[in-house]
């Protein structure tokens, strides 16, 4: 007759046995030993382990129906007995052994590590996990808390960031006359723009109503005029001469610069920051190319020559004095930047995983984000002042279904996009203005969206501002927050 096995302090089924003191131990009784300081040296094992039970055989992961029976203690590796056959000679001279022998010499080997496992390690993490497992739905709350903290942040961001970073506000549209398919534009005011086909060039109000018109442009679908500070406009005439009109229009167009000899004027563009004026020049026999800068009086002060440039159908002048060309290639058209020493900056070759780029009308906006009209796509494409993808410029779909140019007016930073389905030009807005803010009232704004800032994009502002901001920051926010750029719009006037 059999009798069960029980623990010794307490009459439940025996599941363990110390080899050390020979008591038999349930469970729980079995932890309450290893803890008693005086069991600290105790080794406890399983009772089935008591006369040597090996209690699982290990199979062979090459024939899994065979149990592991040999034991190569020089590769630390188990044998079948079909894989001892086939690899017996390669272990003739290693120390061999049964796998329960093995086992019980690690066993022994591995005594004092076990036990002190048992005895401290394991003790001590228990009492740990007891202090930690209070505090587990506390901070299963506060996660729950600052995720949602954090959802909301993000929302209360992308709200700010497209009701006024990104809101193109269509303003008007106007009628055109006097042109078909126009291909350029230069905005003389908010209200007045001249625009040109290949053939016309005309002067066109707010309502659409024709103002002026001159005859004697060159006949190139190209940046053949542009309009100065005061607002007087200059043109490339028949014969590659620069004119000017004053904006009163009471003399006649005056020649202020003559063509030089063998170069082909293509284009022309007067800058808003200083009133030089911009001209690209090319000579196709030789296919060479180059922008010319000359004072607004028409005295050359120096040249451009990039060996990038092609054909410069329409150029421009960043607020950073970068020169900005819309360069024509057979092969490959891209937007070529130059600083306004000549250095070559960097060259778009249209947005991403979009081939056959064919840049066209250019300008920039009061952020020097530059916005190219590209024939391949039919779309408006911005990018910013270092060459980067920024995104197609949208207006609304009913509005505009084929753009053909685009021009940016400072006065008031509006765009005007000609749309050649119907022949209007589409005015919107897609920055605002703002006086500069104080200490007081970036501190609410940060507050409201709940990040740094780091840069200012600042709207036709000067540069006096821009540090003021720049030290502003760095005193509010200090230098290892990271930051988050915000561009600061100016407000109408």
């Amino acid at each position: 007759m059999y009798a069960a096995r029980v623990c010794k302090d307490c009459g439940a089924d025996c599941v363990f046995f110390c080899e050390t003191c020979g008591k038999d131990l349930c469970s729980v009784h079995k932890g309450v030993h290893m803890v008693d300081l005086d069991n600290a040296n105790h080794f406890v094992i399983l009772y089935r382990e008591r006369n040597g039970y090996f209690i699982k055989d290990e199979y062979c992961e090459k024939h899994p129906e065979l149990a592991c029976k040999l034991w190569c203690d020089t590769c630390d590796e188990p044998f079948c007995d079909e894989c001892w056959k086939e690899k017996k000679k390669d272990h003739e001279m290693h120390a061999m052994m049964e796998v329960f022998e093995a086992y019980k010499k690690y066993k022994e080997e591995f005594k004092p590590k076990i036990a002190q496992l048992r005895s401290e390690v394991l003790p001590y993490n228990r009492a740990i996990l007891a202090g930690i497992e209070p505090d587990i739905p506390e901070c299963e709350a506060q996660i729950a808390e600052l995720k949602e903290k954090m959802r909301d942040k993000a929302e209360r961001l992308k709200k700010f960031t497209l009701e006024r970073l990104r809101v193109v506000k269509h303003l008007r549209t106007v009628p055109v006359t006097g042109v078909k398919s126009a291909c350029h534009m230069s905005c003389k005011s908010a209200t007045e723009f001249w625009i040109s086909d290949k053939v016309n060039l005309v002067l066109i109000d707010q309502t659409g109503k024709k103002l002026s018109d001159v005859k004697d442009k060159l006949d190139k679908e190209c940046g053949v005029h542009a309009v100065t500070k005061d607002g007087d406009l200059i043109y490339i005439d028949k014969k590659s001469n620069i004119r000017k009109l004053l904006k009163d229009k009471k003399d006649k167009p005056s020649t202020l610069i003559n063509s030089k000899e063998s170069w082909e004027t293509l284009s022309v563009f007067c800058s808003f920051e200083s009133d030089d004026i911009l001209v690209g020049m090319i000579i196709h026999n030789i296919n060479r190319a180059m922008v010319v800068r000359y004072s607004s009086d028409g005295k050359e002060k120096h040249f451009i020559e990039c060996e990038h440039y092609t054909t410069p159908l329409f150029v421009t002048e960043n607020h950073n004095q970068d020169v900005v060309v819309s360069n024509h290639d057979r092969n490959s058209s891209s937007v070529v930047v130059t600083n306004g020493g000549g250095e070559y900056r960097f060259s778009f070759n249209g947005p991403p995983k979009e081939p056959g780029f064919k840049p066209r009308s250019i300008c920039v906006d009061g952020l020097s984000n530059i916005l190219v009209y590209d024939d391949n796509s039919k779309s408006i494409v911005m990018i910013d002042v270092d060459g980067h993808y920024l995104e197609i410029f949208q207006v609304q779909q009913n509005l505009i279904q084929s753009p053909r140019c685009v021009s940016y007016s400072i006065d008031n930073h509006t765009v005007f996009v000609y749309s050649s389905s119907n022949s209007h030009v589409v005015v919107s807005r897609h920055i605002n203005r703002q006086e500069y803010l104080g200490t007081s009232a970036f501190k609410g704004l940060v507050a409201e969206v709940g990040y740094g800032y780091e840069a200012a994009e600042v709207a036709h502002v000067d540069s006096v501002r821009i540090r003021r901001l720049k030290e502003t920051l760095s005193q509010e926010l200090g230098s290892t927050v990271s930051y988050l750029t915000i561009s600061l719009h100016l407000t109408e006037t």
